[in-house]
């Protein structure tokens, strides 16, 4: 299928259509030549996404740039789920540590549907799953992307969300888990459940915080030294104490212990006899 625009396909629905198309929504020009995204179905102006307007006439598939990077954030996006995601393409650059935020609290949760999400969601943010936030402001938008690792497997997410009002207000969230295509996971809720806490916390750059199994071993590192003196009387001296068992005693008591009570160590084969003896002429 050719992905050139014809003239008369065009000037049909110049007339009728004024629908903004490419990059630098703008209506459609009868003069120029226009490509179609394979995913959203939208056109664009090959100067405009970096195309050569030959190389535009023959080409046999081709993806937008927003459509690419959505790609990138969930590989098995589909063009229904693409559909949905119009409109949800974070900026690229000025990403940073500060915490934008004004005001947010749990009401910023209510578009969560079910339960199960919002519990499990603040079980992975007690957890301390939330790593490597950052942020970016666009006009009165607030952005915030991140990662949050899964519960039970080995495995890490991308999240993307934008935030209005000054964060009172989620306008759009993603996340690369399958649940997340339509913002409703349990990661994006861990996410704004830390943001609130950072919020209370009055923080202004956002630490990345990390569990302790995160954390690199230390155990074979050696603690350092100091050159600096110590006094006698900083020395700390341990009175020994004689009548305390110490654990090779116990070894070597253990080594000639006798199980047999004190009352039993003297009786005999002889005795057991004229017991058993006893007790037959009884029965």
């Amino acid at each position: 299928m050719s992905r050139k625009r014809n003239h008369e396909e065009m000037n049909q629905s110049a007339s009728t259509d004024r629908t903004l198309h490419c990059v630098c929504k703008t209506p459609e020009d009868p003069e120029k030549i226009m490509v179609r995204c394979d995913l959203c179905d939208d056109w664009f102006h090959p100067s405009c996404v970096n195309l050569d307007e030959e190389e535009a006439k023959n080409i046999a598939k081709w993806f937008c740039p927003g459509c690419c990077e959505l790609m990138k954030i969930n590989p098995l996006i589909s063009k229904k789920g693409l559909l949905s995601f119009q409109g949800r393409v974070a900026p690229t650059t000025g990403w940073g540590e500060d915490f934008p935020i004004e005001d947010i609290d749990e009401s910023v949760l209510d578009f969560v549907k079910t339960k199960r999400h919002r519990v499990e969601g603040w079980t992975l943010f007690r957890e301390g799953k939330i790593t490597g936030l950052s942020s970016t402001t666009t006009g009165n938008l607030i952005y915030f992307r991140g990662q949050c690792q899964a519960a039970m497997k080995q495995k890490t997410y991308n999240i993307y969300m934008c935030l209005k009002h000054g964060g009172t207000k989620l306008k759009w969230g993603t996340c690369s888990c399958p649940a997340g295509i339509d913002g409703q996971c349990k990661h994006l809720v861990a996410t704004l459940f830390c943001l609130i806490d950072f919020h209370r916390q009055d923080v202004k750059t956002m630490p990345d915080v990390k569990t302790c199994t995160d954390k690199l071993q230390l155990w074979h590192v050696r603690k350092p030294t100091s050159d600096e003196p110590l006094l006698f009387r900083d020395i700390n001296f341990v009175k020994h104490d004689p009548f305390k068992t110490v654990k090779k005693d116990l070894c070597a008591a253990a080594a000639t212990h006798n199980p047999v009570p004190e009352f039993a160590r003297s009786v005999t084969g002889n005795d057991l006899t004229k017991l058993v003896n006893l007790l037959m002429h009884q029965v």
